[in-house]
């Protein structure tokens, strides 16, 4: 079943608050839910939990922008209630806190590691992130310290866009293989923090995490072999190497 974009849906502003809500509907199958957070104003990321419908979120990332105090961070839920329900995002301390939503169908798995990526002062923003198998979607949460609404780039689609420089932007279609891409935001010369990660469709989850890494010097040698046999009494054996050897016997 191939991801498709479901709805958007955002704070439509800021609140000088802990918490700021607002009102997310999901439908169709295989569901995920991505919230992207801002907090502004704090040299620390204040910001302590998502829910919606009073499920907790789990962070995927966040990244700071410090010369202007701007943290955003990413947040997915997989399952997510169907219907009309709250998010929430919750702060340590009163900040001016805002976020945007977007729910996606034919989806079973969100990246569990991110890509980050600051700017100093520019028009635009670009932040890639290298998808680990086919059919996935490149997703990230971007803000800025400008007060222009973001704008889709080159092969980005913008979701849940706030015009105090926050959105969502999305690949708008799957990557057909596992690869880099790359989105593109622009808005007014601004400072940039982006968090971008992937969604993978419902039964192609990646095998192997994108931070997993095997050792070169990892080897089997050619004389090494494994035998196992089954009996009434339960006996296993097996001789890995000529020069060691494994044996285990469980009496019924």
């Amino acid at each position: 079943m191939a991801i498709a974009f479901d709805a958007q849906s955002s704070s439509g502003g800021y609140a000088s608050a802990t918490s700021i809500s607002w009102s997310h509907t999901c439908t169709g199958a295989n569901r995920v839910l991505i919230v992207g957070a801002r907090g502004t104003g704090a040299a620390s990321d204040v910001i302590t939990g998502v829910t919606y419908a009073g499920v907790a979120l789990t962070k995927v990332g966040s990244s700071y922008k410090g010369s202007s105090d701007r943290w955003v961070s990413l947040w997915r839920l997989v399952g997510p209630a169907t219907g009309a329900n709250t998010i929430t995002i919750s702060g340590s301390n009163s900040d001016i806190l805002m976020g945007s939503s977007a729910s996606y169908t034919g989806a079973g798995f969100v990246s569990t590691t991110t890509t980050n990526h600051t700017a100093a002062s520019a028009a635009s923003v670009s932040t890639s992130y290298t998808t680990q198998a086919a059919n996935a979607w490149v997703v990230a949460t971007v803000g800025n310290n400008g007060n222009e609404t973001p704008e889709a780039g080159e092969s980005t689609a913008v979701r849940g866009s706030i015009g105090a420089g926050v959105c969502l932007a999305d690949s708008n279609a799957a990557v057909s293989s596992p690869s880099s891409r790359t989105l593109v935001i622009t808005g007014s010369s601004a400072a940039w923090a982006t968090v971008a990660a992937a969604i993978y469709e419902v039964g192609n989850s990646p095998s192997v995490s994108p931070s997993a890494s095997i050792s070169p010097s990892a080897s089997r040698s050619p004389s090494a072999s494994v035998s196992a046999s089954i009996s009434p009494s339960a006996s296993v054996s097996a001789s890995i190497s000529p020069s060691s050897s494994v044996s285990q016997s469980i009496s019924p």
